[in-house]
């Protein structure tokens, strides 16, 4: 029988699920017990969270997400997808595009809001320092000038792109298992 669990690696939850805390990752009852290499204790996790953190080491996943809206109830998930894409170290990309651009203006936090959530601009910079790429993004350059988008309207940490850029990435992420949303 192996020695009891280390509490300080586990938390039970109220939903029945545990936690494994270096990870953060949700599993249920059925599980499989490793032992640890430098000590006498055991880590109990489920083999399809074993399987994943393998899978994660293979190879990373990427998340391109193109924003269409400047409606908060899309651009705030559209964020949070990337903010936790990004801790689970997955690449992420933001690509804001038609009347997404106002999310990234440097107003963006006056005029987008959403009660209980930080104000955009916050939201979005936080996304960036996750490691999360955010981009302005357009048929080209000097459409998105039109839109009034410049290295000077937008966020610190936006990248100007045209449509080549965002394919360039987008394609080879989705044709390697990569994830494509429209929000």
């Amino acid at each position: 029988m192996p020695p009891a669990r280390n509490p300080s690696l586990h938390e039970k939850t109220e939903d029945k699920f545990t936690r494994h805390s270096c990870i953060n990752l949700p599993y249920y009852a059925s599980t499989t017990e490793f032992k640890e290499d430098n000590d006498d204790s055991y880590s109990t996790m489920s083999q399809s969270t074993a399987n994943l953190i393998e899978q994660r080491a293979q190879t990373q996943q990427e998340l391109h997400i193109v924003v269409v809206s400047n409606d908060p109830t899309r651009v705030y998930p559209a964020v949070t997808l990337a903010l936790g894409s990004s801790a689970m170290g997955a690449k992420a990309n933001l690509y804001f595009t038609m009347l997404g651009l106002d999310a990234i203006r440097t107003d963006a936090g006056e005029r987008i809001k959403f009660q209980g959530l930080p104000p955009i601009d916050k939201y979005i910079k936080d996304a960036i320092q996750a490691g999360a790429k955010v981009s302005a993004c357009a048929p080209s350059r000097e459409m998105l000038a039109q839109f009034g988008i410049t290295e000077s309207t937008v966020l610190p940490g936006v990248v100007l792109e045209d449509v080549v850029g965002f394919l360039s990435n987008a394609l080879p992420a989705a044709k390697s298992g990569g994830i494509v949303l429209f929000v």
